[in-house]
């Protein structure tokens, strides 16, 4: 990791005990229009007390009810909206890279609709909660719920902002203060782009002092370049400073979203080897050491399929569903000798968002039944074409699938017709480990990426070895010793096949190196040369060609 982010706040993440508070300052970060600027809370105040002629040292809410008692409450919220730019303001990286995250609620005072604008860009279903009206409701556990504590800009009447407003928030507002403190009983607080003397954060602390008192948690808050006095404040005000740093090649910008980064790296290393540890037959073993840098390279996703035989099923979860599962999908993965899991297979302890995406991460081959057009169902299909995930679509009529998922391969189904249905979907799943990984190789060849076009030959060359000894199990059985085929490593495969004289002795040095070559580059990470990548390429045709047929599709 770039800093030394607390264990225990990371462990809270990771376990879905974490409550994040999004403050003025976060929105600092957005895509603004050219030459103007988003203002925090200070920067609204200094205009209010401009336009009205307002002594600016008063409180800012003090500021903006003098502002509304001259100009009225209309004027003031639309002199918000000005000021903010609503209607023009976009999220920037910063905004979409804490977006990835996976929180159940996020808490905010802000006005704009930056975060819910950045949960649409990556397409990550969430809701919008404001007012007292909207919160009993649940919008399930893929659902990310976005508190709007003082309203926001389509719900004027519920903005939070005078003095006043905040005077009667506890009797206005009881629901959201008792919901908001039932949370922070189990929860970690994790406060971003506050201040000290913001007003929001102050009142945040207000509310939960009024309902936890002396059982308040310790929660944290990540400030930027923070002096030492201001740390000394922080500790004593409850809260555990995360103190990120500056400089002339990073900006503020940079420092959050490497704060960020960080902590999905941590989440998704720990759940990649708890699903690696619960599912070990799915898996070539790698080092701990090794799972974790996989996670820092730019082709991490194909690098970690490399080692995988894991099929990952994304569908909804309902009992029409299950004959689908039982009969279709599961039968046809493992005729292609992968092991197929879906949530509920994997679900532990924690944020079952981190858990779907780290499988997704994992797999070699996703299958999606995408029949309903189910909202987390299209969400985690984005996650799998974010990573690169060869994908298969399932569904029981064209019209079902998303326009612009059509390009994807897909299989039609009908629920009377299985048996057919599986027969399509076990020749597209092999055209996808087949010949298909050796034209996506070709291509990252001729685009410079030696050690991903290393990874897809190596995953084309693993099943056409597997083939080969399918074609000669009757031959391998004594060597075998009761092993099923699958759970051989290439280099087993190969030295039994070797050993019966398959593979002829004048071919052996340069397969052998060529898996060598493989684990190097998935087990130490090594950095091939392009050289090295084109003669895997032609090795591993040569042997499909020689030994399987030219027309070997990957089983």
């Amino acid at each position: 990791m770039h800093m030394k982010i607390p264990k225990p706040l990371l462990d809270d993440i990771k376990l879905g005990k974490c409550l994040p508070f999004i403050g003025a300052g976060f929105s600092l970060n957005c895509r603004a229009p050219a030459g103007s600027k988003m203002p925090d809370w200070s920067g609204l105040a200094e205009m209010w007390a401009n336009e009205a002629d307002i002594n600016p040292k008063l409180a800012p809410p003090k500021i903006a009810s003098l502002y509304e008692r001259r100009f009225g409450r209309v004027q003031l919220i639309e002199s918000i909206r000005r000021a903010l730019n609503a209607d023009e303001i976009e999220p920037g990286d910063v905004l979409r890279n804490f977006a990835t995250l996976s929180f159940e609620t996020i808490y905010t005072t802000n006005f704009d609709l930056l975060l819910e604008a950045a949960y649409q860009e990556i397409k990550k279903p969430f809701r919008s909660l404001v007012g007292e009206r909207q919160m009993p409701f649940h919008g399930g556990p893929l659902t990310t719920s976005i508190v709007k504590m003082h309203g926001d800009l389509r719900h004027e009447e519920y903005i939070i902002v005078t003095e006043e407003d905040f005077n009667r928030y506890l009797k206005d507002y009881p629901v959201v203060a008792t919901h908001l403190s039932a949370m922070l009983i189990t929860r970690t607080g994790l406060f971003l782009g506050y201040s000290l003397s913001d007003p929001n954060f102050q009142h945040i602390k207000e509310v939960v002092r009024s309902r936890l008192g002396k059982f308040e948690r310790m929660a944290y808050i990540v400030q930027l370049d923070a002096s030492t006095s201001d740390t000394e404040k922080m500790l004593q005000l409850n809260l555990h400073p995360i103190n990120l740093k500056t400089s002339e090649k990073k900006s503020r910008a940079d420092a959050l979203i490497e704060f960020f980064q960080d902590i999905q790296i941590y989440t998704e290393t720990h759940e990649a080897t708890r699903i690696r540890e619960l599912r070990p037959e799915a898996f070539e073993p790698l080092g701990k050491d090794t799972l974790l840098k996989s996670f820092k390279v730019e082709d991490s996703a194909s690098l970690l399929a490399s080692s995988s035989s894991l099929c990952f099923v994304i569908m909804p979860f309902s009992p029409k569903y299950e004959l689908v599962y039982h009969q279709l999908i599961k039968p046809a993965g493992e005729t292609s000798s992968l092991k197929v899991l879906r949530a509920d297979d994997i679900y532990s302890p924690g944020v079952i968002t981190e858990q779907i995406k780290a499988a997704i991460h994992q797999s070699i081959i996703c299958i999606a039944d995408v029949t309903g057009i189910n909202p987390n169902v299209l969400y985690e299909v984005g996650i799998a074409h974010t990573l690169g995930k060869p994908t298969i679509l399932l569904a029981q009529s064209v019209e079902q699938i998303p326009f612009d998922l059509r390009a994807l391969r897909v299989v039609i189904y009908d629920t009377e017709n299985i048996r057919g249905a599986r027969e399509n979907l076990v020749s597209t799943i092999r055209e996808i480990l087949g010949k298909g990984r050796l034209v996506e190789a070709e291509t990252l060849l001729q685009q410079g990426n030696a050690r991903a076009a290393i990874v897809e030959t190596s995953i084309y060359f693993e099943h056409a070895l597997r083939e080969l000894v399918y074609r000669n199990e009757a031959r391998i059985a004594n060597l075998l010793r009761e092993r099923r085929p699958e759970r051989l490593s290439m280099g087993q495969m190969f030295d039994h096949l070797s050993k019966l004289g398959v593979v002829s002795k004048s071919d052996v040095p340069k397969i052998r190196e060529c898996i060598n070559l493989r684990n190097k580059t998935v087990h130490e990470l090594a950095e091939p040369k392009i050289l090295d990548a084109k003669l895997f390429i032609e090795v591993a045709s040569e042997f499909v060609e020689k030994y399987l047929g030219k027309d070997f599709n990957g089983k």
